[in-house]
């Protein structure tokens, strides 16, 4: 049903379990949509999580997943498992990334602002010329 659209992203995810629980008569078909396509979003969440660049937007990601999932979901053990491990993982790529990112010193970093030739030296350069 729900699950065989697959690849929801939070939003719709949001939006369909919002509408089920608004229209739905019934309790029991809507609990298993619901939890279909939680499951189905669950298994697809490591994809849509690469797409996140920051710490910040990724702990704003996993507090509004884990309110839907609370909220509409099973109370699966293994698949709130599941997920927190992709938020995890996730945030384990984004520190090394943030942590490398302000380690580096390179071309073009802002590392070292102290200026590498003095002004004599300069000086005694452009003297030269004349």
């Amino acid at each position: 049903m729900l699950s065989d659209c697959g690849g929801f992203s939070v939003d719709e995810l949001e939006s369909v379990l919002k509408a089920l629980a608004e229209h739905s008569s019934d309790e029991d078909a809507m609990a298993n949509a619901a939890d279909a396509a939680i499951e189905d979003y669950i298994e697809n969440l490591s994809d849509e999580l690469d797409s996140i660049d920051s710490i910040e937007e990724l702990e704003r990601h996993q507090q509004r997943v884990g309110d839907l999932v609370n909220n509409y979901g099973p109370p699966d053990t293994a698949l709130r498992s599941s997920m927190k491990a992709c938020f995890e993982s996730r945030y384990e790529s984004l520190s090394e990334n943030e942590h490398r990112d302000d380690d580096y010193e390179g071309y073009g970093s802002r590392g070292n602002l102290e200026p590498q030739i003095s002004n004599q030296q300069i000086r005694s350069m452009f003297g030269e010329l004349s």
